[in-house]
C-alpha cells in the first residue's frame, strides 16, 4: 500500500511544479500584454502637441477667412487616418484655403483655447496627423 501513496505524492508534486511554471508563464505574458496595451493606447491617443508642419492663419485682414469653431468633444473624435469626408461630417467645414497642407479649426477646453490643424494626405483624401496649438484668447 505504500507504493500508491508515493505515486500520489509524486503526482501532486509534479502537478504543483507544473502549476508554478504555468503561473509564471501566465504572469509574464500578462505583463507583456499590459505593456503593449499601454504603449498602444498612449500612441493612439491625441496628444496636445504642436507639429512642425502646423501652419497658423495670417492675421492680415487681406487674407481674412472664417475658420470654424468646434466643440471639444467633436475635436476628440478627429483621428489620424480618418477620411476628409468623415472629418467634414464632424466639423461641417474644413477651412484650408490659405493652407495647402492642413485645415484649421478652433476649439477650447477647460478655459484654454486651441488652434487645431489637420494635416492632409498628399492626395487630400485623408487626415494623416493632428496638431494642437495653445493660443491666447482675443479681447
Amino acid at each position: 500500500m505504500a507504493a500508491p501513496d508515493l505515486y500520489v505524492i509524486r503526482y501532486i508534486r509534479v502537478t504543483n511544479e507544473n502549476f508554478v511554471l504555468n503561473y509564471n508563464l501566465i504572469m509574464k505574458k500578462t505583463f507583456q500584454i499590459t505593456i503593449i496595451a499601454v504603449l498602444f493606447l498612449g500612441c493612439s491617443a491625441n496628444t496636445l502637441t504642436t507639429k512642425t508642419w502646423h501652419t497658423t492663419p495670417s492675421p492680415d485682414i487681406r487674407t481674412s477667412t472664417i475658420y470654424p469653431y468646434v466643440e471639444w468633444e467633436i475635436v476628440q473624435e478627429l483621428r489620424s487616418g480618418m477620411s476628409v469626408s468623415d472629418a467634414k461630417t464632424l466639423v461641417h467645414n474644413l477651412q484650408s484655403y490659405h493652407h495647402p497642407i492642413n485645415a484649421i479649426v478652433f476649439s477650447s477646453n477647460q478655459g484654454q483655447s486651441y488652434e487645431i490643424a489637420l494635416k492632409f494626405s498628399k492626395d487630400k483624401t485623408s487626415i494623416v496627423d493632428i496638431s494642437y496649438k495653445s493660443i491666447e484668447r482675443g479681447v
